[in-house]
């Protein structure tokens, strides 16, 4: 989505996307972009997280400065960026998830990710949020100047075609206007198990319309 988004804002730039052999076979090898977008593919695991740390640190500097980058993004700050000369670096950053939920992840992983993270803050020159609340939890955790960071929400994308109502309710038994739709992964965190405690309330309560 963001690759489509760049064809539709700019023509004229050059775009080069540093992507491993997985991820353009299986999301990006029928994407059909513009000359001026060029994929440079690389054979890194990204399921050996220790190997693409390695790599990425020794070669993404190398590859950068061979393809005169000027500006280097990252959509996430799971590997560790460095200072480059020459070369603006931005860095999106989602949440700050496991500094809050230890339980989520492994001892080595919770160490990776603070490390990282620290790298990334210090060294980008731009920080994207996707929302005011990480912002805030940046600064909060890790000090960084609030004008480093900039707000840019993760954007709705709408299908072509809307989904037909009568076949997702003829598979689920629904009714109109007498169902939840939540989209969310089950963590927790997320609070999914109120949402199910809330149903069964109103079923229980027999409540015949639910508020708005």
């Amino acid at each position: 989505n963001l690759l489509k988004g760049f064809c539709e804002v700019d023509s004229q730039n050059e775009y080069v996307l540093f992507i491993n052999r997985k991820a353009w076979q299986y999301l990006l090898s029928e994407l059909h972009l513009p000359e001026n977008f060029i994929f440079v593919i690389k054979d890194w695991d990204p399921f050996n997280v220790s190997g693409m740390v390695v790599k990425q640190f020794i070669n993404i500097n190398k590859l950068a400065m061979e393809y005169r980058v000027d500006v280097l993004y990252h959509p996430t700050p799971i590997y560790p960026i460095r200072k480059m000369k020459g070369i603006s670096q931005i860095v999106t950053f989602h949440d700050l998830l496991f500094l809050h939920y230890p339980e989520y992840a492994s001892l080595f992983q919770r160490l990776k990710y603070l490390w990282t993270w620290r790298a990334c803050l210090k060294n980008a020159d731009k920080i994207v949020a996707i929302s005011e609340f990480t912002k805030n939890d940046i600064i909060k955790n890790f000090g960084i100047d609030e004008g480093k960071i900039e707000v840019i929400y993760n954007p709705v994308v709408l299908p072509e075609r809307s989904a037909d109502f009568d076949e997702f309710a003829t598979r689920y038994g629904l009714t109109r206007k007498r169902y939840f739709y939540i989209i969310s992964s089950l963590l927790p965190h997320k609070n999914t198990e109120v949402l199910i405690r809330l149903m069964h309330l109103i079923v229980k309560e027999k409540v015949d319309r639910i508020p708005d």
